[in-house]
């Protein structure tokens, strides 16, 4: 059975699951998908944790895809604790009142000391058989959490939902892609997922979708949907690639039937949450069933080296509205030391592109890297500004959880995860250029001015001022406290 073939058991599920779901002899087990509490506003999704920076909050994506898979076989749940603004007090009552049999619960390296703490709160109070949790904490210490907190049953490896199908059933010899507790034991399992995956029936229902919001373009109501699990590349500084994560392609019926499902709810926008959109050597295919299922009003993220100017035009064709690009430094060296081949005129090139197709570009940057002096923070943050990004996010450097860099150096998680303090840049040092670059791109008049002219309704106007003054709020709560 170890090399029982996890196609094969997903077609077992699908299968089955009629018979599960409308037999009167069998009652499901509730199974509660839940983003915990948190003292501030966190994302947690997709083994990789930030702080939202404007007020923005997109879907967690991990809930979503599992509320699919296991929708068959389980009454699912799902609880956005820091999306509802609970503290943990509140979020106890409202599990409790939910009572599930077991809890899938994210963790992030941020606040992973309070989200153990309310896991075993949980377990005290509201006593599910099972706790399972996922998260960047997970892809290198799986086993050193089971071991360590008697609350936790199991640690996914990815959120495709079969392993945690397994061993919430006891059937631990199908597990590929987690660790688990069995009986005084705890094993760990890792073989990346397959090559191709379904999801089934995403329950979107389950949120409310007004609470989510993307600036300048996704106001709500919009939806967070999957091609493609992982990245087909491997960054070293990254825990999302090839060599981590792993890498598998969405089966394209059952991304239409979710775009169908999607639009028949009344969400004409999309954020595509893969790693790099279109998914490898499928991006024909995939704008096919954009095109066929919508019209969608859409964003995703895309690598500046892999987006030709006639793709560009298919994707604008096909409603995309922002393409957003990991930039991360304009130092081709530095990047090339972290097994990410890019230049500055490469990524030049795709902003022009894109706007050029007339769609808006976004840039992510990370400051601090590991050998980045002050001087190329610098140069970077002036480049950022004259690529005039709609959207533009500035993150500070920090040791990914199973990424090459992390591997390397087993001191470096979770001890740095609030910044470079190995860099050659001081943390303070860098927030303040941080501060400073923010207000440079998003309060010039000039931008202000094309955010509102371009915006196509009083709630883009609204859901503007709203990120503005988030912003604005923090950088002088920054500022104050430094």
């Amino acid at each position: 059975m170890d090399d029982f073939d996890r196609t094969k058991r997903f077609a077992i599920v699908k299968r089955h699951s009629p018979r599960i779901r409308n037999s009167g002899l069998v009652k499901k087990e509730v199974v509660l998908l839940l983003n915990p509490p948190a003292r501030f506003p966190v994302l947690r999704d997709y083994y990789c944790s930030t702080r939202s920076k404007a007020g923005y909050l997109w879907h967690p994506i991990d809930l979503l895809a599992l509320s699919g898979v296991l929708g068959d076989i389980f009454n699912v749940a799902i609880l956005d604790c820091v999306a509802l603004g609970l503290d943990p007090a509140q979020s106890v009552r409202r599990i409790a009142s939910i009572a599930p049999g077991a809890v899938i619960m994210l963790v992030s390296g941020i606040t992973l000391v309070e989200d153990l703490a309310f896991a075993r709160m949980i377990k005290r109070n509201v006593k599910p058989k099972k706790i399972l949790v996922l998260g960047e904490p997970v892809l290198s210490r799986a086993r050193q959490l089971i071991e360590a907190e008697t609350c936790l049953d199991g640690a996914l490896f990815d959120f495709l939902g079969l392993d945690a199908i397994a061993i919430l059933k006891d059937r631990f010899h199908d597990v590929r892609n987690a660790a688990y507790r069995a009986g005084r034991d705890i094993l760990l399992r890792r073989k990346r997922p397959d090559s191709f995956f379904s999801l089934g029936r995403i329950r979107h229902d389950l949120l409310d979708q007004g609470m989510y919001r993307l600036p300048p373009l996704m106001t709500p109501p919009f939806a967070s949907v999957l091609c493609s699990f992982g990245c087909p590349y491997s960054c070293a500084y990254c825990n999302s690639g090839r060599n981590s994560l792993g890498y598998a392609i969405r089966d394209k019926d059952d991304l239409a039937r979710e775009l169908e499902d999607i639009k028949k709810n009344g969400i004409s926008k999309v954020f595509f949450r893969d790693m790099n959109f279109p998914a490898d050597g499928q991006a024909g295919q995939l704008l096919e069933v954009i095109r066929s299922k919508g019209p969608f009003k859409w964003t995703c993220y895309a690598r500046p080296d892999k987006v030709s100017e006639d793709l560009l035009m298919e994707m604008a064709a096909s409603g995309c509205k922002l393409v957003q690009f990991g930039v991360e430094s304009k130092s081709p060296e530095l990047l090339g030391r972290l097994d990410r081949f890019l230049g500055p005129r490469s990524i030049e090139t795709a902003f022009e592109a894109v706007k050029k197709a007339g769609m808006e570009a976004g840039a992510h940057f990370v400051l601090g890297l590991p050998g980045q002096s002050e001087q190329e923070v610098i140069e970077t943050l002036k480049w950022a500004q004259s690529l005039d990004p709609a959207y533009v996010s500035f993150n500070l450097f920090q040791y990914r959880s199973g990424s090459k860099l992390d591997r390397l150096d087993e001191h470096a998680y979770p001890s740095n995860n609030k910044g470079s303090s190995r860099g050659r840049v001081p943390l303070k040092r860098l927030m303040t250029l941080k501060k400073r670059a923010y207000a440079n791109i998003y309060l010039r008049p000039g931008y202000i001015f094309k955010r509102i002219s371009k915006a196509g309704s009083i709630q883009e106007v609204a859901e503007l001022s709203r990120a503005a003054l988030f912003l604005l709020g923090g950088l002088m709560k920054e500022r104050m406290n430094n």
